[in-house]
């Protein structure tokens, strides 16, 4: 095909216009060879979105993960406000027992499982003493005040509960033991041990 003089014979190629940025659109021209009985010029324009790098790319991430474990131990402690507990000598003829001075506050903490059973008792090392003389360690009982705490009478035997929980936790009560009075005893000064017990298994 030969060329008009002064006309230039369109190109089957085309050529993108410059880039106007990372964010801009390109544009792309296409100019094809002129069609019969027709000059006109066909332009098509391609929108190309271009991605900056930090788009383009996708995110990223890593997880790690670690088990914990704590041996959680059972435990108990008990203690008592008190020491020792005194009875002020009373004529029988006026009173036939006679009230400790005070009550004796026991504080009971345990830690177990939660339906764990958690028990506090009470035994003595033998008979109320005075050189030869004795009274039973079965007159001496006690009554009780506070949550879980139960009256009793005393004994060298065997434990007698003074209190019962269920699970872990600090617990406060008191106790106030009582003597029976009689004339059977001989006077003096008797004495004897009480050793008190918290179990929580």
């Amino acid at each position: 095909m030969r060329a008009r003089p002064g006309r230039r014979i369109p190109r089957s190629w085309s050529e993108p216009e410059p880039a106007l940025g990372a964010s801009s659109l390109a544009v792309l021209r296409v100019r094809p060879i002129s069609m019969r009985k027709q000059n006109r010029e066909l332009f098509l324009i391609l929108g190309v979105a271009l991605l900056s790098p930090s788009a383009a790319s996708a995110a990223t991430s890593a997880t790690a993960s670690q088990t914990i474990t704590v041996h959680v131990a059972p435990a108990a402690s008990i203690s008592l406000a008190s020491a020792n507990v005194n009875f002020a000598g009373v004529d029988p003829a006026s009173s036939a027992s006679v009230d400790a001075d005070e009550p004796v506050t026991v504080t009971a903490k345990s830690r177990t499982g939660a339906l764990g059973s958690v028990v506090l008792t009470v035994v003595a090392d033998g008979d109320l003493t005075s050189g030869p003389n004795q009274i039973g360690i079965d007159q001496l009982t006690w009554a009780a005040n506070g949550d879980g705490f139960i009256p009793g009478t005393m004994s060298k035997s065997s434990p007698q509960t003074v209190a019962m929980w269920t699970g872990s936790g600090i617990r406060t009560g008191s106790v106030r033991y009582r003597l029976t009075n009689g004339y059977g005893a001989a006077a003096g000064t008797y004495t004897t041990r009480l050793v008190y017990t918290l179990l929580a298994p």
